[in-house]
């Protein structure tokens, strides 16, 4: 039976206090430099834990969280799921990049998230309705607004990323061009869902990544990097 994913976005409320941690940073630094494995199943790409490391203990990493200055983030103590409004039915949106939210470090109520989603019962393998779906938040993510399909095609494994003044840049990979391709969308306003697709795409790509350039000025406003699907089916970056 196929897993049914829902989306959350993890809300933080931070007081404002040095707090005296019960264990030292050290077991933060055992989590954080715990191996993985890389291995397949079926068609997705998993990380395996190391079997000589214990599972992480959630809340005592985010307690070890400090600041430098030692006024914030030195406690976490009250810990929110809040439900994006976005689910799936077909679980392999981690073949993908992971950067599918992002805020806006010169607006920080601003977050903006896409989400390769799936509605349940659509048709398995093919999943013909699957979606890169856009959502936008003005409040720190509190609450969640269905934006827009950015396209409003079949897609798979988006990518968000802001460009500096604040529009949100998308990328996916889907048959627009006729075969699979990487494209690439921009908003006119920041969280309108109003896309343009930037010409050309690029055949045979898939899996993007998307990185800002500093200035809106330059010639180049954002780097992409995307795998070559070739026809043998052997992916390359």
């Amino acid at each position: 039976m196929k897993k049914f994913i829902i989306l959350l976005t993890l809300i933080l409320v931070i007081p404002n206090f040095i707090f005296c941690q019960k264990n030292s940073k050290s077991n933060l630094n055992y989590y954080l430099h715990t191996p993985y494995h890389i291995n397949m199943q079926g068609d997705v790409f998993i990380g395996t834990r190391d079997a000589s490391r214990q599972s992480p203990n959630v809340k005592e990493i985010l307690n070890e969280i400090y600041s430098p200055s030692g006024n914030i983030y030195d406690n976490i103590n009250t810990m929110s799921m809040i439900y994006t409004g976005a689910s799936t039915i077909y679980d392999a949106e981690s073949n993908g990049t992971p950067y599918v939210m992002i805020q806006d470090k010169n607006n920080p109520n601003s977050i903006h998230a896409v989400f390769m989603c799936a509605p349940s019962g659509d048709p398995n393998p093919a999943f013909p309705n699957t979606r890169s779906k856009y959502y936008f938040s003005t409040n720190k993510g509190q609450t969640w607004t269905f934006v827009a399909d950015c396209p409003a095609i079949r897609s798979y494994n988006p990518a968000i990323e802001l460009l500096v003044d604040g529009r949100e840049l998308i990328a996916n990979h889907n048959n627009q061009s006729g075969t699979i391709c990487t494209a690439f969308y921009v908003d006119n306003f920041a969280g309108s869902g109003s896309f343009n697709s930037l010409t050309p795409p690029l055949s045979y790509y898939k899996f993007p990544r998307l990185a800002a350039t500093s200035s809106i000025t330059l010639n180049n406003k954002f780097i992409g990097l995307s795998s070559y699907n070739s026809t043998n089916n052997n992916d390359s970056a």
